[in-house]
């Protein structure tokens, strides 16, 4: 049934007109509609589609071609083969561009692509995790790359090829040198390569068992060769014999001065050092009770 003018006279706002069907080349204007709208078609262009209140959709929007609005809130999926153009931004094939702010409660992917984060201000997390590699600044004593929230000048960085280094206070404390050699500042003003005490130990040589000492470190075992004559052996061997040895002796039962001596070069091997106590008056080897060795390589 089609009309060209339809003027119903003494209806309210609270009256009803009810038609089959109804063909209109103008405009209809209402307050609202009500129904499914599962049979609405021949909408030519959204100038056809008006509100002056949010748009709400409950289920999926399937869009074939381009959607421009200010604003969209979905609680379901929208879809677009084309592409959605807003004021601040743009879904396409090519991904998503926006002048404004995403918010979102998670994202998801690989992330393999992400750039243009200007500056680490931008993203904020309490915890990170990386599963490959993190690559950051170089740094510098006062500004290092890695440092702690709140004291930008202590932290980690790094300030030659193969050398990591940590600041403290805006000083170096420690570096790790291309060489792999240890140097650190304790209170002379800069860096200097530290030289550890490969083994050490303390042993009572006039013990019939002696073992490995009453302490040690890197000694497996001390080999009493006679009077005054001993073997210091290591648990890990040396990188080559070219180690310095020094160490004392002394006895709290007997009066005099001792020394402490090495049998030279030949004693010295990557596994063990042979060393001898004395009694420095007569060069007389003698048993003491404390002998003290250190090795520094």
């Amino acid at each position: 049934m089609s009309f060209t003018k339809v003027s119903v006279a003494g209806i309210g706002t609270t009256g009803t007109i009810t038609f089959t069907n109804v063909n209109v080349a103008g405009v209809i204007t209402a307050t609202s509609f009500s129904g499914s709208g599962a049979n609405l078609t021949g909408v030519a262009s959204t100038d056809n589609i008006r509100t002056n209140t949010n748009a709400t959709f409950l289920q999926s929007v399937n869009v074939t071609g381009i959607v421009t609005t200010a604003g969209v809130n979905a609680s379901g999926v929208i879809t677009a083969t084309s592409s959605i153009v807003g004021s601040a931004v743009t879904i396409n094939a090519s991904g998503i561009n926006a002048t404004g702010v995403i918010t979102a409660t998670s994202f998801s992917g690989s992330g393999a692509n992400l750039t243009g984060l200007a500056a680490t201000a931008n993203v904020t997390t309490s915890s990170l995790v990386v599963i490959g590699v993190s690559t950051v600044a170089a740094g510098s004593t006062a500004a290092p790359s890695i440092s702690p929230t709140g004291d930008s000048n202590t932290g980690i960085f790094f300030p030659a090829a193969d050398t990591i280094a940590f600041g403290e206070g805006g000083s170096e404390a420690l570096r790790i040198d291309s060489s792999s050699n240890l140097q650190f500042n304790s209170g002379y003003g800069s860096v200097a390569t530290a030289y550890g005490c490969r083994a050490w130990v303390n042993f009572n040589g006039t013990s019939g068992s002696i073992g490995s000492g009453r302490a040690n470190g890197n000694v497996s075992s001390i080999t009493d060769n006679g009077t005054g004559d001993y073997t210091v052996n290591f648990t890990t061997a040396m990188p080559d014999a070219n180690y310095s040895v020094s160490g004392c002796g002394g006895s709290g039962n007997e009066f005099g001065s001792f020394a402490f001596s090495t049998f030279g070069g030949a004693s010295f091997t990557t596994s063990s050092c042979r060393i001898t106590v004395f009694i420095s008056q007569t060069a007389n080897k003698t048993d003491v009770d404390t002998v003290c060795v250190a090795i520094f390589r």
